[in-house]
């Protein structure tokens, strides 16, 4: 653990205290405690009974876990052989660890992984001795204000915070934030560098330290610096002083090598190891102002200040060229600020912003300038169906709030942020034509409820900022099927629709049987680029009926359950025509502005009718071949010419839309 060499004839402790270890009611022994460097001594008188209680010898001596303890004779000051024995109970019952130690003149007790319960005695040949206790010994320290940054060339306390052992010596050691040890300005390296303590304060070294050796090392405390002392170099540390108790650290770059960075303040005693550390972070110098290099009149000139001063005081000052302003601002505690000024009496143009802290300036420029306001549809631009989302932007350089209005009529209130403002428009239920799109910047809310008309006379008062116009189309649907499809092909049922993303469809054979969707409940087929396309597969020979629907612009349609969401279409006991007919009276209900169409289709067998050609043609005319089929678009169709059972020519072509 440590070095330990043997004491000076003349002990001169580090740091000094008396304590009464015990006192006899018969022979009034007492005992001294004094500290050093590497631990300490306990001075004895008079003879110790062994069958004494140590509870009522008065205050025991205490040692620190990790001291090397002396035993000295009080009245002679020599050390004799000693017998060092525990730890035991009050009444002489010893514990599991109880165990003798012979101390010899020259040597001390080692009390590293000593038991701290319990007590201890130190009787010599002649019987005279005395009782203590081991102790651990614990260190906390903070540093003042409980900072945990430093502006880079700026000054730090530290100070113990608490400290069991009464006087003593500590190893310095700072690191960086990879865990090495730093240097000072005159690259003496900081590790483990010896500092004196004395209670809970720091204290400079004296006449006698100079005389005490601590380790074989030979290193000695120095008497005249009044500083720090590196072991094995004999140097004094730069930038580490000590005043009023505390140790101050001066981060400038000719004191301590504390750049910019977090470090690690460790503090190690030397005689119990006991330790503790702190963190502080070194910023480097710095002051940064922010603003806007615009602002409205009316609103004000927001001042952002950041920097490495903290709680220090800043002067800002606003001035043009006939006038200026001025305020003296403290600093937070992290440096930063925000400061405001008024436009309300200042004139349009270029203003002058200084910021100054501690000797350092920043200078910015700012405009006070009239109000702008700007406003676009950006989605769709001038035109879109009802039911659309419309996409409606905006900047303002004043107010808090835009105000939106369609045909005098309260529909939205945005907060205005970063200059800008922005409102997804739901023209569902809108009525149809152009519409105006009114904006107002205000910085108030407005107590208005959406659907609200608002007034002519708060429109003059306020006064409209922008507006722009939109021209919105009503809803368009179709829907196209074959009307005879061959068995084996797929049913497929396609259309347009503008304003929506989907629709319904519903298939009715003969009998009026739903078989599509599955169970009568409706299914939403997907509209892509106004387009929508649903393929129902195979169905048997039969004529059906189809029809197709768009709930409209209030999204609303009694032609299907809102609970169970199937077709109201009756039960299967009503014909085709009944349930086609219930279905379209839902649709075309009072009030309803559902879009829907209907059609019919047959599945017959695959059959092709061959339209004859001309009898007579010219040679060197072309042949053209047509004929009608029911077999599904795109489906090939192969074609021969012959003659006298001689194949002359042969071609394929695709069906489109049942002809070939």
């Amino acid at each position: 653990m440590k070095n330990i060499i043997a004491v000076a004839t003349v002990i001169t402790a580090v740091m000094a205290i008396v304590l009464i270890a015990f006192s006899s009611t018969v022979s009034a022994e007492s005992v001294d405690r004094k500290y050093t460097a590497d631990g300490g001594a306990l001075w004895y008188k008079g003879t110790l009974k062994h069958d004494e209680d140590p509870d009522k010898a008065g205050n025991i001596s205490e040692v620190y876990e990790g001291e090397m303890i002396r035993f000295l004779n009080y009245t002679s000051n020599k050390s004799f052989i000693m017998t060092v024995s525990g730890p035991c109970e009050w009444d002489g019952d010893h514990y599991d660890e109880y165990e003798e130690y012979t101390v010899l003149n020259d040597t001390g007790w080692d009390a590293e992984g000593k038991p701290t319960r319990g007590y201890f005695k130190a009787v010599n040949a002649s019987g005279h001795g005395g009782w203590f206790k081991v102790r651990k010994h614990s260190i906390t320290m903070e540093l003042e204000g409980e900072k945990k940054k430093v502006q880079k060339g700026e000054d730090f306390r530290l100070r113990l915070k608490k400290n069991d052992r009464y006087e003593g010596v500590m190893k310095l050691t700072i690191e960086d934030d990879e865990g090495f040890s730093i240097e000072d300005g005159m690259d003496n390296d900081i590790y483990e560098a010896l500092v004196r303590y004395k209670e809970k304060d720091f204290v400079y070294f004296s006449d006698a330290d100079n005389k005490a050796v601590v380790t074989a090392e030979s290193v000695i405390f120095n008497k005249t610096s009044h500083m720090l002392i590196l072991s094995n170099k004999n140097k004094t540390i730069q930038g580490i002083s000590i005043k009023d108790g505390n140790l101050v650290f001066n981060t400038s770059n000719t004191e301590l090598d504390m750049k910019e960075g977090r470090y690690t303040i460790k503090l190690e005693d030397y005689a119990t190891e006991a330790d503790d550390d702190v963190d502080i972070e070194v910023e480097e110098i710095y002051l940064e102002v922010e603003c806007d290099d615009e602002v409205v009149k009316g609103d004000d000139i927001v001042i952002i200040i950041r920097s490495s001063f903290y709680k220090k005081t800043a002067n800002v000052t606003v001035k043009d060229s006939i006038s200026e302003k001025n305020k003296s601002i403290t600093l937070d505690e992290e440096g930063k600020k925000k400061v405001k000024f008024s436009t309300e009496d200042r004139d349009y143009g270029r203003h002058e912003i200084t910021i100054e802290v501690c000797g350092r300036n920043e200078t910015k420029y700012v405009t006070i300038k009239e109000s702008e306001t700007s406003l676009e549809i950006v989605s769709p631009k001038e035109k879109a169906t009802v039911g659309d989302i419309v996409t409606i932007k905006g900047k303002s350089d004043f107010g808090d709030f835009a105000v939106f209005l369609v045909d005098d009529i309260f529909k939205k209130e945005a907060r205005i942020s970063g200059d800008k403002f922005e409102w997804d428009w739901d023209t569902s239920g809108e009525l149809d034509g152009y519409r105006e799109i009114e904006v107002f910047i205000l910085s108030e809310q407005v107590s208005f409820s959406i659907g609200n008309h608002v007034s002519e006379d708060w429109q003059r008062g306020e006064g409209v900022d922008e507006s722009a116009t939109i021209f919105l189309f009503l809803p368009e649907f179709t829907m196209t099927v074959s009307k005879n499809i061959a068995k084996g092909d797929d049913v497929v049922i396609s259309g347009t629709v503008i304003g929506a993303d989907h629709v319904y469809v519903i298939v009715m054979n003969h009998k009026g049987e739903v078989k599509f969707p599955a169970g009568g409940i409706a299914k939403a087929t997907a509209v892509e680029d106004e387009k929508w396309e649903e393929n129902i597969g195979e169905l048997d020979l039969g004529r059906y009926t189809v029809i197709a629907l768009y709930e409209g612009r209030d999204g609303i349609t009694d032609a299907i359950n809102e609970t169970d969401k199937k077709w109201v279409a009756g039960d299967e006991s009503k014909t085709l025509e009944q349930r086609a007919a219930i279905l379209l009276d839902a649709m075309s209900s009072a009030g309803s502005d559902d879009l829907f169409e209907k059609a019919d289709f047959s599945v017959h067998a695959p059959k092709v009718i061959l339209k004859e050609p001309k009898t007579v043609v010219e040679i060197g005319d072309a042949i053209t071949v047509k004929a009608e089929t029911n077999i599904k678009t795109g489906a090939k169709a192969f074609v021969s010419l012959s003659q006298d059972s001689n194949v002359l020519k042969k071609n394929f072509t695709l069906v489109e839309n049942g002809s070939v």
